[in-house]
């Protein structure tokens, strides 16, 4: 009887067991793993689930079903600047400055654009290997920005001998006669695209902590447009307008390398961390233009035209922080993320404008790293099929 019975029971607890092998849980959401055996002698549960994922069935980034087609729209509020861009000075000496005095007392502040906020996108489209679970991901970024900054002295009258009031740096003034003005005006307008192509393969470092090293190439396009205008002449005798206008155009292609870490918190949220450099050969082609318009006349003639183009090297880094939710659906053939967070971009050596000097009839080279930065809010879906 005893016997009997314990052949009965017997085959009860085996499969109970075996059920509660199959689930064993790493991580959760996107992340949840059920383990199909134990790990091997010696090797503990988070270290079998990141070497052994396919046999084990747990995966770092897809579920267990979406091998194939990703797809990730990015939506961006950024605001950008260049930093090399200095546009005039704003002297406010109360008389102690002297343009024709050479150590005369000169007491301002440096007018500069103004950086504005504006939208753009990124497109990424991807596919998620089932072998080995790694990823070929591409994506393409345009972003434009126009930031304009007007200045005005209407605190001064025309004739003053004060010698207040604003003086341009594109060119470098000769004071006596192109400056100061009542009003300025400047604007910046730039372009960017990028395409990315990587090649990336995430794992689990701890239960809660995936990381995603990437590799791939990085083709990337700045256009630059630079502008300032100097108006309403505040002496009797000089020039009444002055305008100058700049060009920069640069294009690169390199190799890109980063990684994506995400932190597990529970119930689908995910703390998001990213980082990225790339290093771009490309093309840099520049032009500069002024022109001037005597007090008394109205016909504008060019004062200064420069070009330039050369071949560099040019460095990026990309970073980005924030918070992130996905989860499954569809019985794991469809994963769904929506993340948000704050992205930077630096790029080194975009301002390499000649700077024309009153007097000297040869331009100077601009020298130092003057970088283009555009930060902001970036908002993302993504979705694996």
């Amino acid at each position: 009887m005893r016997v009997s019975l314990l052949r009965s029971v017997l085959p009860f607890f085996l499969m109970s067991s075996a059920f509660a092998e199959e689930e064993t849980v790493v991580g959760e959401g996107k992340r949840s793993c059920k383990l199909s055996q134990k790990p091997e002698a010696g090797l503990s549960l988070k270290s079998f689930c990141g070497i052994d994922e396919p046999r084990c069935g747990c995966f770092a980034k897809n579920c267990s079903d979406t091998a194939g087609m990703a797809f990730q729209l990015d939506v961006l509020w950024w605001r950008a600047e260049n930093h090399g861009f200095s546009v005039g000075l704003n002297e406010s000496s109360d008389g102690q400055f002297n343009p024709n005095i050479e150590g005369s007392t000169n007491i301002g502040t440096i007018l500069r654009v103004h950086p504005k906020w504006d939208p753009g996108l990124k497109l990424g489209v991807g596919w998620n290997a089932d072998y080995d679970r790694w990823e070929l991901f591409a994506n393409w970024t345009w972003y434009r920005n126009h930031s304009r900054t007007t200045t005005v002295r209407s605190d001064i009258a025309r004739g003053s001998v004060s010698n207040d009031g604003l003086y341009p740096f594109w060119p470098v003034a000769d004071t006596s006669l192109y400056g100061p003005y009542r009003r300025a005006f400047s604007s910046w307008r730039m372009l960017y695209s990028a395409v990315d192509l990587e090649l990336g393969r995430p794992f689990f470092m701890t239960d809660r902590l995936t990381l995603n090293p990437q590799l791939g190439v990085r083709c990337a396009w700045i256009h630059q447009r630079f502008r300032a205008d100097f108006m309403q002449f505040l002496q009797t005798a000089g020039f009444s307008k002055q305008e100058f206008s700049g060009k920069e155009h640069w294009w690169g292609v390199g190799p890109r390398a980063g990684i994506q870490s995400d932190w597990l918190v529970g119930g689908g949220l995910r703390i998001i961390g990213s980082a990225a450099a790339s290093l771009l050969y490309g093309k840099t082609s520049v032009r500069f233009f002024s022109q001037k318009e005597a007090v008394g006349s109205d016909v504008l003639t060019v004062d200064r035209r420069f070009i330039d183009s050369f071949y560099a090297m040019v460095p990026s880094l990309q970073i980005f922080g924030g918070l992130g939710w996905g989860q499954c659906f569809l019985r794991d053939k469809l994963y769904v993320a929506v993340d948000a967070g704050w992205e930077v971009n630096y790029w080194w050596n975009q301002f390499n404008l000649p700077v024309g000097v009153r007097g000297v009839s040869m331009p100077l080279p601009t020298v130092g790293n003057q970088p283009v930065t555009m930060e902001g809010l970036t908002m993302t879906i993504h979705l694996d099929y």
